[in-house]
């Protein structure tokens, strides 16, 4: 690790966020200057004015300061927000302030734009850059994140995945867009398999509450807890008649399979025939993976 007056100090892993996109380092070092995270900079909002304070490669020629906006105040379920400060390897985990000096978050590595430039600019014209210049899209680590992590971090825990509730569901991208929430895939072995949703399900409502976006569901999602059960209303097409048993449909053999499972010895039920194309499915949340 580089300090402001040039020497070099051999850094120690404590712990990392991976969410945030940042890492806690400790050194041997006394009397240096830092930010108070009790008094961060509050959330910002979109358009305000941010700069990024980094270092040339090796610091040997000082620091930089570059100046940009935030072009989008919550990113990465809020764990992060984007900004056009040119962003990269120089001040890629420096500090990003707002025009009052207050301390908004740490910048994270940049994006590169290949995947992006792909699509409008040849490969082989990609290929002559040896490093892929900035996108114009940059993420900072929310101080407010930060300090909600730092104790735990500080404490030697790590965090490889945003902690919280977990579904299972993934969008149907060709649909992603637009005012649908429709299922294109659902991951084996989650809440949602168990519950029965499947590929091509339309999800209208979750515990009451209209859905238009997968933002909306994403954000009931993140309200909610881990062993929480919420309700989904459920569009499926549907050939005709169906059987509802128990409150859940049968239309495979495997559902059947998990029906029984669910069941306590001795239980009884009822089953119907209905033709409504919507239902009503209750998903037990679990912790995210």
């Amino acid at each position: 690790m580089i300090l402001p007056n040039g020497d070099r100090r051999e850094a120690k892993l404590v712990a990392r966020h991976d969410p945030l996109g940042v890492a806690l380092l400790k050194i041997d070092a006394e009397g240096l200057a830092a930010f108070d995270l009790a008094a961060a900079g509050t959330s910002p909002l979109l358009g305000d004015a941010v700069a990024v304070v980094g270092r040339s490669p090796g610091g040997r020629s000082g620091h930089t300061f570059n100046t940009g906006i935030v072009s989008a105040p919550s990113r990465n379920r809020g764990y992060q927000f984007q900004t056009d400060a040119l962003l990269n390897y120089g001040n890629s985990g420096g500090p990003v302030v707002d025009a009052a000096g207050n301390f908004l978050g740490i910048a994270t590595a940049p994006i590169e734009p290949d995947t992006l430039l792909g699509r409008i600019v040849p490969p082989p014209q990609l290929m002559r850059w040896t490093r892929a210049p900035n996108s114009g899209v940059g993420m900072v680590a929310r101080a407010d994140r930060i300090a909600a992590a730092f104790e735990a971090l500080k404490g030697g825990r790590s965090f490889d995945r945003i902690p919280g509730p977990f579904l299972g569901v993934q969008p149907d991208m060709a649909r992603a867009f637009g005012e649908d929430v429709v299922i294109g895939g659902v991951s084996a072995g989650s809440p949602a398999e168990r519950a029965g949703l499947k590929k091509g399900d339309r999800l209208l409502e979750f515990d009451g509450v209209e859905l238009s976006t997968w933002r909306d569901l994403t954000d009931r999602v993140a309200a909610s807890a881990a062993g929480d059960t919420v309700t989904l209303l459920v569009q499926r097409a549907s050939r005709g008649p169906r059987l509802v048993i128990a409150g859940r449909d049968v239309e495979t053999l495997e559902d059947l399979q998990r029906l029984k499972k669910s069941l306590a010895p001795g239980e009884t039920f009822e089953g119907v025939l209905s033709t409504d194309d919507t239902r009503e499915i209750a998903v037990e949340l679990e912790e995210n993976r």
